[in-house]
């Protein structure tokens, strides 16, 4: 099963991204890498970004462990 929605609520993002595209693996475990496309509503030229994120299981949903400007 995939994660499809992240508790975000620990990490410091940028409020202006928008998610465009997510395609997530399994790396074991309750943790998964997605590959993630998104775009900043601040840029006027809509450029469009990659990162890979990496997120685990938690009781009450997804935590975002790395990417996307999680420090």
């Amino acid at each position: 099963m995939s994660p499809t929605i992240l508790n975000v609520a620990e990490a410091p993002l940028d409020k202006n991204l928008l998610v465009v595209s997510a395609k997530c693996h399994d790396s074991g475990g309750n943790a998964f890498l997605c590959e993630v496309s998104f775009i900043s509503k601040s840029d006027a030229a809509q450029q469009l970004y990659l990162d890979i994120v990496a997120v685990t299981r938690a009781e009450d949903g997804w935590v975002l462990k790395s990417g996307l400007c999680r420090r």
